[in-house]
Order: C-alpha cells, then sequence, then structure tokens
C-alpha cells in the first residue's frame, strides 16, 4: 500500500517466488469501519465504481506518518476483490480482514480490542491480510 504501485509489486513477488512459494502481504482495507466512518461519501463512491485509488494526505495521515508527523508519500487502500484480480495468477489465495485499533473511533473506546477483533476486526478490520502461494 506503499509501493507506488501495487500491481507491480504484486507481479514482482510473483515472479521471485520459486513454485510452492508464499508470499504473506498486508493492505489497508477500502471499505474498514474508519472509511465508513470518517469519509463515507467517497468510500460509497469507491464502492459503486469499485476501483482503487491513492489516499488523500489527511486520509494517509490517520494510517501513517513519520515522527514528524507527515503522511506516507503513496497510501493507496484495496478491497477484496480487486485483490483477488492482482493475485490470480497465484494457485492459492486466502484474505482476512483484520484489526480494530483506533480509540478515536467510539465503539473501540467503550468495548476492548479483545473482544471488537473477532466481528468488527473480520467484518470492518483496517487491514487485509493475504497469503498467497504460487
Amino acid at each position: 500500500h506503499h509501493t507506488g504501485n501495487i500491481k507491480r509489486c504484486i507481479e514482482e513477488t510473483y515472479r521471485v517466488l520459486k513454485p510452492g512459494g508464499h508470499a504473506y502481504v498486508m493492505v489497508y482495507n477500502q471499505f474498514s469501519y474508519r472509511q465508513w466512518e470518517q469519509w463515507p461519501l467517497n468510500t460509497f463512491n469507491v464502492l459503486l465504481r469499485q476501483r482503487g485509488r491513492a489516499a488523500t494526505v489527511e486520509q494517509a495521515a490517520q494510517y501513517d506518518t513519520d515522527l514528524k508527523g507527515k503522511a506516507a508519500p503513496e497510501t493507496v487502500f484495496s478491497s477484496i476483490s480487486q485483490l483477488k484480480v492482482l493475485f490470480s495468477k497465484y494457485a492459492h489465495v486466502s484474505f482476512a480482514k483484520e484489526n480494530c485499533s483506533d480509540l478515536r473511533w467510539p465503539l473501540c473506546r467503550l468495548i476492548s480490542r479483545k473482544m471488537l477483533l473477532p466481528f468488527l476486526g473480520r467484518a470492518l478490520g483496517l487491514d487485509i491480510y493475504i497469503h498467497a502461494q504460487k
């Protein structure tokens, strides 16, 4: 999600893996609870078009900043449907939505992260974890 070209990164990963080799990748979930809560119109528009997009500086800063508080130069959000296309060359691929550690979100302040992970993390988690085998 910070490479500047996710498609090329996935293709290069496939190229360098030995047959049967495994790749473990994490990308930001385009349809996470944070996206719906903070940018609902943008998220809905992406849902209708089903295309990934680079994050605004504001969005990127919500996910990653350096020690000076500057956002990462490139941050891309993805959906599982987009990732299925990108990982289509792989023999086996699994996707799992995880993570819900945003204390700014009211539900995360009321209920412990440990309690939220099994249902909120799996449904609207911040991240998508991919396990792909060549």
